[in-house]
């Protein structure tokens, strides 16, 4: 399998424009530059799907949001289109929001204090 890369960085041309520029998203793509395993009709065959993700750096938890079902390949959440997701503080007053992670994957609470090796 293949190495993280980003697939969409800041402004970019599909969904990250105005103020939602400031956004990157990842993926994992194997020799061929595929995000999955044919046939790619499950959320299983991505690569990405239920993998480990890390904090971008140390912080405490403001907010978790864990109630939002797992989109069915090509269906897209508009009402909640940035699904489950934590927003932490950074120790340095910056704020940062992992976003489109797994239902129920979080073990985290609000107040919680991570280092960018916990996540």
């Amino acid at each position: 399998m293949g190495e993280w890369t980003v697939s969409q960085g800041y402004d970019g041309d599909i969904t990250h424009k105005a103020e939602w520029g400031k956004a990157l998203d990842f993926v994992i793509k194997d020799e061929e530059l595929q995000t999955y395993q044919y046939p790619g009709t499950r959320m299983e065959h991505f690569y990405c799907f239920n993998k480990p993700v890390l904090a971008c750096g140390d912080g405490v938890i403001e907010e978790v949001v864990d109630h939002v079902e797992d989109n069915a390949i090509g269906e897209v959440n508009t009402i909640e289109n940035w699904g489950n997701s934590i927003v932490i503080k950074h120790l340095n007053g910056l704020y940062s929001k992992v976003s489109h992670l797994k239902k129920t994957r979080q073990k985290l609470s609000r107040a919680m204090l991570l280092n960018k090796a916990m996540f």
